[in-house]
């Protein structure tokens, strides 16, 4: 049985990776818990809502009014979704920023894996991520 498990992850390395930087990531999920929404994240809520799903694409003085504050049209869309699916929620925001982290970093693991071919090497390469002092205070 335990063989059997070995040769599932193995050949599928990408799922390994987002199921470890899945569970590393949401280890973290109740020290982060508390936080609250920023003054920023208040002013990207509040052009979430302002504007329809296309705006920030197709209409060109919207996106000036979000480059004057450094804001992207796909940040608008990750607000503007997670405003639809979970409401006004600090706990959903941190649980996103944490999913999409482990994404980030499962797909480093990945492409570690396929520059080395050495299983390990991509672990290490989502433990150093996750490791890094600023990462977590950046999600905060």
């Amino acid at each position: 049985m335990i063989v059997y498990m070995m040769q599932f992850f193995y050949s599928r390395p990408f799922f390994c990776y987002c199921l470890f930087a899945l569970i590393l990531f949401s280890s973290q999920y109740s020290a982060l818990s508390w936080s609250l929404f920023s003054e920023d994240d208040s002013h990207i809520l509040q052009l979430a809502l302002s504007y329809d799903w296309l705006s920030p694409y197709l209409q060109p003085e919207v996106y000036q009014q979000l480059s004057i504050v450094h804001f992207t049209p796909l940040v608008l869309s990750v607000y503007r979704a997670m405003l639809e699916l979970f409401g006004l929620n600090s706990q959903a925001f941190v649980g996103m920023q944490l999913f999409f982290m482990s994404l980030f970093c499962a797909l480093a693991g990945y492409y570690t894996w396929r520059i080395k071919r050495h299983f390990s090497a991509g672990l290490l390469a989502i433990v150093l991520m996750f490791s890094s002092l600023s990462l977590l205070p950046m999600l905060s």
